[in-house]
């Protein structure tokens, strides 16, 4: 069967079902009026409940409003918390319960990992599980070590909803053109406004994002400083470095969609990207891209060449003769500028002083454990160990062979730009630990986002050979005894 090339995006502000959408919204317009009324201490308590049960509601009548809904709060929940804090003056916050939210929402699909969990190897999880023993083991390293409770349950959620989010949707595989639509017009609306507000947050530095930078001097190193024109952007985001990968996967998302807010979106959101500074995210995209476009059908070859002539007519005049040009331009010489390059200097300063630590690692620091920044490999090293890593890193190169065997992402774009992200977070490795937190999410639930597209295509072309099987067997006669 030839599936459909792209899903237009029809009716953006649909509202139906009624009974979900009474759900979102009397969820969304209570957090907007406390905001709105500087009413909202209440909401660092208010935001995670009221989320976390519109989150159940969703899971259980409305799935896939679900997962648009569990994006959003992803993409939002730094945002709010940052207002939060700013309108009351938080500077010491302790516990961020608003930065939880989206962790919670998403760990309700445990429950379908743990109800399929039985079956889950013959339905193709193997790397789920795989991923999740060593994740578990982790788990219960950090308790034996005696690690701080509160880091191991952070470490815990950094490391494992995405893989419980990958799970459900590749069960769920009969969903599949629904959760295509659903997270096309999520991600094609999400690069838009993120990506606005990034271009803004750089430009003008809004009071908030400065409290929150002013107050965590520890971040200045890698946001910037509490100025216009002088922050690494991260958008609604928390970090540049989660900003950038989720924008990462996002602009792969659109540019295997179709719509009317394609092109602005990608323009705006690309110059967004690239104002986070995050080189690595930059490289991930273009492998991203690269194993995107090398796979397609010819005829959407031509497309996506002529979408980024578009986009070029757009974005380099804005960034060569706006204020956005120099930091962009700045980062871009630093990749030829080896010896001046501060930061990777001091990446391969850090491999040098703790790889030789890090490889005795044989049990692993655990959960919990001291982690390594700026050096992914090595951090994953020291929390899971070389006992730890096996599975883990057995279950990555399963599910890199599994994707890269499929033939359907020649025909489905959004299937294609969902395995892209798996090469463009992994290629990022040496710079960051991409496979925990925001990143870690993309990386297993577009992976399972994948392997539905696959079973569901295959269900298809299995459907007229059923079909005929079943029109060619002998109708019965009853017995007669006469």
């Amino acid at each position: 069967m030839v599936a459909k090339s792209f899903f237009l995006l029809k009716n953006p502000l649909s509202l139906e079902p009624q009974a979900a959408w009474i759900g979102i919204l009397g969820f969304i317009i209570p957090v907007s009026l406390c905001l709105l009324i500087r009413f909202s201490s209440i909401l660092q308590v208010v935001f995670p409940a009221g989320a976390l049960t519109v989150g159940v509601f969703l899971y259980l009548r409305y799935p896939i409003l679900y997962l648009g809904f569990n994006w959003w709060v992803w993409f939002l929940s730094p945002f709010i918390s940052r207002l939060v804090e700013y309108q009351n003056g938080i500077i010491n916050p302790g516990m961020r319960f608003i930065i939880l939210t989206p962790y919670l929402v998403t760990m309700l699909t445990a429950v379908t990992f743990f109800k399929q969990l039985p079956r889950l190897h013959q339905q193709g999880g193997t790397p789920f599980i795989l991923a999740f023993v060593s994740i578990s083991y982790a788990f219960l390293m950090g308790i034996v070590k005696g690690n701080p409770i509160p880091q191991v349950i952070q470490g815990i959620l950094s490391w494992l909803p995405g893989i419980f989010l990958g799970v459900h949707l590749m069960v769920n595989w009969q969903d599949y053109p629904k959760f295509q639509k659903n997270t096309q017009r999520v991600f094609v609306w999400a690069i838009l406004i993120m990506g606005i507000y990034g271009i803004y947050q750089y430009l003008v530095a809004p009071e908030w994002d400065k409290f929150w930078l002013a107050n965590a001097e520890d971040l200045q190193l890698c946001c910037g400083w509490p100025e216009p024109q002088q922050i690494r952007v991260w958008s609604t985001l928390n970090f540049p470095f989660t900003f950038a990968y989720a924008m990462m996967a996002c602009l792969l998302i659109s540019i295997g969609s179709r719509g009317s807010l394609i092109l602005p979106s990608v323009v705006i959101g690309g110059l967004s990207f690239l104002l986070s500074q995050v080189r690595g995210a930059w490289i991930g995209w273009l492998i991203g891209m690269f194993s995107f476009w090398v796979t397609l059908k010819p005829n959407l070859k031509i497309r996506v060449i002529m979408i980024f002539l578009i986009i070029g007519v757009f974005l380099v005049p804005i960034v060569i003769s706006t204020p956005l040009a120099e930091p962009i331009i700045v980062r871009l010489q630093s990749f030829s500028d080896t010896e001046g390059d501060t930061s990777a200097n001091e990446r391969q300063e850090i491999y040098a002083q703790l790889l030789n630590n890090v490889l005795s690692e044989f049990l692993g620091r655990g959960m919990g454990g001291k982690g390594i920044v700026d050096a992914g490999v090595l951090d994953i090293i020291a929390t899971l160990g070389w006992l730890g890593l096996a599975p883990y890193l057995s279950g990555i190169v399963l599910i890199s062979f599994t994707l890269y065997s499929y033939q359907e992402i020649r025909f489905d774009p959004f299937m294609n730009a969902s395995r892209a992200i798996l090469p463009s977070i992994l290629i990022t490795l040496p710079f960051n630990n991409a496979l925990v937190l925001l990143p870690g999410i993309l990386f297993w639930g577009f992976s399972g986002m994948t392997i539905a597209g696959h079973k569901y295509y295959r269900y298809q072309n299995l459907l007229p050979i059923q079909k005929t099987v079943s029109e060619s067997k002998p109708m019965k006669v009853p017995y007669s005894s006469s």
